[in-house]
């Protein structure tokens, strides 16, 4: 009876929030927080930082692998390179989240005997992997647009492609809005690489579009070079993250919050 009243509670609590995010009081990022993160105002607790921590994990590999299997089959049907290339991207992402849940994971272990400030340094190392995997795919975009530079193609017009590219972007950007609240209640390290991850499949995919419509009016190559420029934003930004989590990992103070 017990068992049988909690499962209506858990239903009653979902009706209520879907009732308030149809009317316009409730967002999608809210709605995530309220139905997996107890206790979600009280985000200086390590046990609720944790459960952001790991909402924003899951809520990424989830979205990227969905992402990778639409991109994947409709650039099979299609015939897309660039789909299809877009789909290892976001595999790639969803391999980012993934560090990122396990480093929020261990990072939310109790302070011990060998570890007396807690394990909240986890949270800079797994920023710093998700920095070195921005940093190869900056390298495998310049990689690609030099190759392009030096032996340019046609770029094919498809209605489909760019449509499945507009609506990928579309998905990205708000992944990179929820982690940007996310990062806001936690003020995460880890939190902030997802962001840039984000952005940076943004720019690639950006890049990509831009190309496709181009070769609408022009039959001039200029994919390459755009990837070059798209590049160069990845590069920076994978750079950026490391100099911000180098310190903390080489011996400065942990912050309060990861202690």
């Amino acid at each position: 009876m017990i068992f049988f009243v909690k499962r209506l509670k858990i239903i009653y609590t979902i009706l209520v929030i879907t009732k308030k995010c149809r009317n316009g009081g409730l967002t999608i990022t809210a709605l995530l927080i309220k139905l997996f993160v107890k206790n979600s105002k009280n985000s200086n607790l390590p046990v609720v930082r944790t459960r952001y921590g790991l909402l924003s994990g899951v809520v990424g590999i989830v979205v990227n692998i969905l992402l990778c299997g639409v991109k994947f089959v409709v650039g099979s049907v299609t015939n897309s390179i660039a789909i299809s290339v877009d789909a290892v991207n976001n595999l790639s992402d969803a391999g980012s989240s993934i560090v990122s849940l396990l480093g929020f994971k261990f990072a939310g272990k109790p302070a011990d005997e060998e570890h007396p400030f807690g394990h909240g340094r986890i949270e800079y190392l797994s920023a710093l992997i998700v920095s070195f995997i921005i940093l190869l795919m900056g390298f495998e975009a310049a990689k690609t647009s030099i190759v392009k530079i030096l032996n340019p193609e046609d770029v094919r017009f498809s209605v489909l492609s760019a449509s499945v590219l507009s609506v990928t972007m579309a998905v990205k950007l708000w992944l990179a809005f929820f982690y940007k609240n996310i990062d806001k209640r936690i003020d995460s390290p880890a939190v902030k690489a997802l962001v840039v991850d984000s952005l940076s499949d943004i720019a690639a995919t950006g890049a990509t579009l831009t190309v496709l419509i181009v070769s609408l009016f022009s039959t001039v190559h200029i994919d390459g070079y755009i990837g070059l420029i798209v590049a160069v934003f990845i590069f920076s930004s994978g750079i950026g993250i490391i100099k911000s989590t180098i310190g903390p990992l080489l011996g400065e103070p942990p912050e309060e919050a990861f202690v």
